[in-house]
């Protein structure tokens, strides 16, 4: 068995050696590192040269966004399991191997990945929320359904550093959306997990997600939520699924998306923009508290909007 590790790279001549350097310390050591540089202006390019292991590849393309750049390394990796891993963010060494005893124990699935961590802009570690799943679980399997119901209560399972998945479960998808500003891993782990299966390990934190360097460092770092539906890329390919694969836990999660726009827009003092993502949470949203919270806070007073909204989650 043997990796196809995708690295694409924008500017990240501070961590680009970190990152590779986590790869080429993992305790299983049969894989190959394809670094694309998508049109980088710094120095990222001279970074990868100092580091001298045949295993590592450079491709340089002109910018073109992350997809096209995930995409181009799908296209060039020699073997039949890929594994991502952004610029700035890290494995620790077990990370492959532990992949490697999902694949084994769990051959019916095409995804596989670990838990992780996030490192604050500040330094602080925190772990990610993950609600829903069965009692006590800690590896297995995750069906397409449940995998949504947990996403639509939690963080997210999957991110753009944790996921490994065949190439041929990929390749039918179609890669990564290309010309989505933003949220393109969401679109793609979406369609991977309306056909496919998840093998997770919860217990393991085996990858590194730096949220500062995310922020500061990526082309494409504006933040997608903030759009207005009729831009919303994301919105419209979950909504398109939907309508296709019919998963409650789908419909859950698209909810989901809706309520962290509204909060986003609330908090912005764009309450118009609100009220038109109310129009979609409600055809997705079950009618619970949460549903009537944000009913009743829609139509309140402005000033009653405010104090509710500075109260709960303080002022942007």
């Amino acid at each position: 068995m043997v990796f196809s590790v995708i690295i694409p790279l924008y500017n990240k001549e501070e961590y680009i050696k970190r990152a590779i350097n986590s790869v080429l310390n993992q305790t299983f050591q049969q894989f190959e590192i394809i670094i694309v540089n998508d049109g980088s202006t710094d120095r990222s390019v001279e970074k990868v040269k100092e580091i001298k292991d045949s295993r590592v590849r450079l491709i340089n393309q002109e910018n073109q966004g992350v997809s096209a750049a995930r995409n181009r390394g799908i296209k060039e990796a020699k073997y039949d399991f890929i594994a991502f891993l952004d610029a700035d963010d890290e494995w620790e060494k077990d990370y492959l191997k532990t992949i490697v005893t999902l694949i084994k124990k769990y051959p019916e699935c095409k995804v596989f990945a670990t838990n992780y961590k996030i490192v604050e802009s500040n330094g602080n570690i925190r772990y990610p929320r993950i609600n829903g799943l069965p009692k006590n679980f800690k590896e297995g399997v995750i069906s397409s359904e449940t995998y949504f119901e947990v996403a639509s209560k939690s963080d997210p399972i999957l991110c753009s550093s944790t996921v490994c998945v065949v190439k041929n479960a990929i390749n039918k998808i179609g890669g990564f959306p290309v010309g989505v500003k933003g949220g393109e891993d969401l679109i793609t782990w979406a369609k991977l997990m309306t056909k496919n299966k998840l093998a997770f390990n919860y217990k393991k934190h085996l990858a590194i997600f730096y949220r500062n360097t995310n922020i500061k460092n990526d082309n494409n770092s504006k933040n997608y939520r903030i759009v207005s539906y009729d831009k919303d890329i994301v919105a419209k390919e979950l909504m398109k699924l939907y309508k296709e694969y019919q998963l409650e836990g789908l419909k859950q999660y698209i909810a989901y998306w809706f309520k962290i726009k509204i909060n986003i827009f609330l908090r912005a003092k764009e309450y118009e923009l609100a009220k038109k993502e109310f129009i979609f949470f409600k055809k997705y949203s079950k009618k619970n508290f949460k549903f009537f919270f944000y009913l009743f806070l829609l139509n309140s007073p402005v000033f009653i909007k405010k104090l509710i909204i500075k109260n709960l989650w303080g002022e942007l």
